[in-house]
């Protein structure tokens, strides 16, 4: 450690507040990615994640007019300052602008990016504190410029960088792996009981052996679906399958919970409380920020999650993403959060009928979500969506296959479920923390021994 000194962040790059385009201009933003760059904002962060890899909008080359000083450079280390996402650290692997609630800083040749990068991960309490306790916590570009951090000699710095960048590309390998299950649950949804391709291909005269070379299934599964289509209130679906309201096919539903910060004879039952902004977070297997309460034991009898129930958002939607993001609980997730759970107070509670039913309604949730209905139920009031759930219950229409073949799609994707939840990801987040708090701060001596199990 002795080695070891004490420097500003202005002194080893330059720090870089963010800035929107005047909205005053039009085509100044836009979702489409070709030729334009990414425009990031705190929502883009998963905070368990190393880079940023895309944004919800992008800067057009008209936006890049209005603030063409604000460009990142690839490998720029971005710092959310202000409100509940201050603290946040993300990098970079191509050209970027963030917004003004983004401080960022573009290292010079004197220090380890990646080491900076780590470093500015394991000070989110400093951050907080020099931002003061008001409601909204805003960290300025002076006070972020001024900030001290420790720095080992640069080979040292490389060293702890490459311990910490092995493990977050393990981290990373993984997350591909769990979206690209979820891609699959969800294709497989909308092939069998969306575009009826089976049914369609039995229809043209195809062969059950065909079928089941083409699809990758069984005969068994294949046999299963009708040979035929016909007409009905929500156009043509495969005979013998029916049509039902989504509300007969929940056993019970309940609005959310929120307790209180501190235990007291009333409010005394611990728990985990997730909220929508909770839930892309789980599905990215970021648990850290997930809020622990206490809640009266009445509330919790009737609230408290169990694996196959579903958790959909009513409340807390914007202009650009509608209430009615959805969450299947399984004993993984509970298992990881470590207490009794609870939706919270902006959320409810959907308990399907059956779990095989809940995985069906499930991924008609994200479909009708992904496809843009969920407009169709929101209550818009005083800048915030609101979700109509009784109006939701009554009208949407679910397609109800036969027994068998509900059985067959909870066999084929309840494993997929199960598998991101019991992904080594947590355990790999938990180990790159411990140790980055460890090598940041000196206490593990980083010898090649050291490196070698790393690599």
């Amino acid at each position: 450690m002795s080695e070891w000194k004490e420097v500003r962040l202005g002194d080893i790059g330059k720090i870089v507040t963010g800035k929107t385009p005047p909205k005053k201009y039009e085509n100044v933003l836009t979702n489409n990615k070709k030729n334009n760059i990414m425009f990031l904002t705190p929502s883009d962060m998963n905070y368990n994640l190393k880079y940023i890899n895309t944004t919800e909008r992008f800067v057009t080359q008209k936006g890049l007019e209005f603030i063409s000083n604000c460009i990142l450079s690839e490998e720029a280390i971005c710092v959310s300052c202000i409100g509940s996402d201050l603290g946040k650290v993300y990098k970079i692997k191509e050209k970027a602008i963030s917004n003004q609630q983004i401080n960022s800083i573009i290292v010079d040749n004197s220090v380890n990016s990646d080491y900076i990068y780590y470093y500015l991960r394991n000070i989110k309490d400093i951050f907080k504190r020099l931002a003061g306790g008001s409601a909204t916590p805003i960290l300025n570009k002076t006070t972020f410029s001024n900030i001290k951090i420790k720095i080992p000699p640069l080979p040292i710095q490389k060293k702890i960088a490459d311990i910490l960048s092995v493990i977050d590309e393990k981290i990373e390998t993984l997350q591909n792996i769990n979206s690209t299950l979820e891609e699959m649950a969800k294709a497989i949804f909308k092939s069998w009981f969306v575009d009826f391709e089976i049914v369609k291909a039995k229809t043209n005269g195809k062969s059950e052996s065909e079928i089941a070379k083409e699809f990758g299934m069984s005969k068994e599964i294949v046999k299963l679906f009708p040979s035929e289509l016909v007409d009905s209130e929500i156009g043509m679906i495969p005979k013998g399958w029916e049509v039902k309201n989504f509300g007969s096919l929940l056993e019970k539903h309940i609005g959310g919970d929120w307790g209180k910060d501190v235990k007291d004879l009333k409010y005394s039952k611990k728990v985990k409380i997730i909220r929508g902004t909770d839930i892309p977070k789980i599905k990215n297997l970021d648990f850290e920020e997930i809020p622990t309460r206490f809640v009266e034991s009445k509330k919790l009898k009737t609230r408290q999650l169990l694996d196959g129930d579903i958790i959909i958002e009513i409340s807390g939607g914007t202009k650009g993403q509608p209430t009615g993001r959805s969450l299947f609980l399984t004993h993984e997730i509970i298992e990881i959060l470590g207490y009794k759970v609870e939706p919270a107070s902006f959320c409810r509670l959907f308990r399907p009928i059956s779990k095989k039913i809940g995985v069906l309604i499930y991924y008609h949730l994200l479909y009708i979500y992904d496809k843009g209905k969920m407009w169709m139920y929101q209550n818009q009031s005083t800048g915030i969506s609101n979700f109509q759930t009784k109006y939701f219950l009554e009208e949407e229409k679910v397609l109800i296959p036969s027994n068998d073949l509900i059985e067959n799609f909870y066999k084929t994707t309840r494993p997929l479920i199960d598998r991101i939840y019991s992904s080594e990801k947590p355990i790999l987040q938990n180990l790159r923390d411990i140790l980055l708090t460890k090598l940041i701060n000196g206490e593990i001596e980083v010898n090649e021994m050291f490196i070698k199990g790393f690599e």
